[in-house]
This record gives structure tokens, C-alpha cells and sequence, in this order.
């Protein structure tokens, strides 16, 4: 506690490394950074004494918690930072962000892609859903039914309409990832 003290009073920045979830209290006035003024100089009240506040000071707080759940008085207190993230991911995140920068019309149609691409497998399940619920409905004869026939005839073409639509999406896929690579092999010789 006096190494946040002095970092209050000196103007330095402090960190506070392997947090738990559970914050001591005595930390409370400095991260909502109550403050009170004293003529011209900020005043905190740290422990049991007042000490000038520098606009300068800042506390920065790690844990190796994989995922904490902080109290909402911490959260809202302070700025939470995942840093957790792996190799991989964190690639294709920076490709991301360089081809929305040199390129933002293909990283919106990839966006778009991908939300096309779920739409369909959701519209390709509700279909058959729909036809699951009425083959357990039918009595009788399911070829003499008139309502399953025309339902079957209704979600093969809403099937083959994905297919084409799918077919179109993973070749618009393949030529924005063509594009990726080629930004990524400019990237890697060029820089």
C-alpha cells in the first residue's frame, strides 16, 4: 500500500501484478479516484492520510486469471484489457485490420459472407425442422398426404436455392482469401 502512496505522491505510475478477483478496500478511493481540492493542489485520502494527487498517476492492474469476474464497483472503476488470445487468432485479426485499412471494400463483402453463410445454415435447419415436424404429424399414408408433398417440394427448392446461393458465397470466399494471401505475402516482403 505505501508503493501506491509514494506513486500518488511522486507522481509515478504503479503496478499491481497477480490480482484476484477481490480487491482490498483501502484500494477503493484511488481507483474512483476520489479526490478532493485543497486551494489549488488535488487531495486524496489514502489509509488514514491526505496526500497530493498528480494527474500523472496511473495504476495498472494484471492478473493470470483466465477469465475474473470483478465486482461492478471494480469494473466500473477501470478499463479491462483481455490480453488472452492465441497466435493464430491473433494474425488473422491483424490481417483483418490492415485489409480494412489498405482494402475496407473486401473485408465488408467477407463480413457479409460470413453473415450470408449463417443465415443459410439457420434457414437449411428451420427447413428441416419444418419437414421433421410434419412427417411426425401425418397419419396415414406419407405420399398420400398433399400437404407433406407440396412441403417437401416447397423445402427441396429452398434446399437447392441455398446450394446455388453457398456454391456463389464459397467462390466469392475463395477469391477474398486469394486476396488475403496476396496482401499478407506483400506484407511479408515489403516490410
Amino acid at each position: 500500500m505505501r508503493t501506491i502512496e509514494n506513486g500518488v505522491r511522486i507522481e509515478k505510475s504503479v503496478l499491481l501484478e497477480y490480482a484476484g478477483e477481490i480487491f482490498n478496500p483501502v484500494l477503493t478511493p484511488i481507483l474512483n479516484k476520489n479526490l478532493t481540492k485543497n486551494g489549488s493542489k488535488l487531495i486524496m485520502f489514502i489509509i488514514d492520510q491526505n496526500v497530493g494527487y498528480s494527474e500523472d498517476f496511473s495504476v495498472h492492474i494484471t492478473t493470470k486469471l483466465p477469465n475474473p469476474h470483478y465486482k461492478s464497483e471494480i469494473s466500473i472503476a477501470t478499463n479491462i484489457i483481455n490480453f488472452t488470445i492465441a497466435p493464430a487468432g491473433l494474425d488473422e485479426q491483424l490481417l483483418a485490420e490492415t485489409v480494412c485499412i489498405e482494402r475496407p471494400k473486401p473485408e465488408v463483402q467477407r463480413d457479409s459472407l460470413i453473415v450470408q453463410a449463417a443465415k443459410d445454415t439457420d434457414d437449411t435447419g428451420l427447413v428441416q425442422d419444418d419437414i421433421l415436424k410434419l412427417l411426425s404429424s401425418v397419419t396415414g399414408s406419407i405420399l398420400e398426404n398433399e400437404t407433406v408433398t407440396q412441403a417437401l417440394d416447397k423445402s427441396k427448392e429452398i434446399v437447392r436455392e441455398i446450394r446455388i446461393q453457398f456454391k456463389r458465397l464459397k467462390k466469392q470466399l475463395h477469391q477474398l482469401i486469394q486476396l488475403l494471401i496476396n496482401i499478407e505475402i506483400y506484407h511479408e516482403v515489403y516490410h
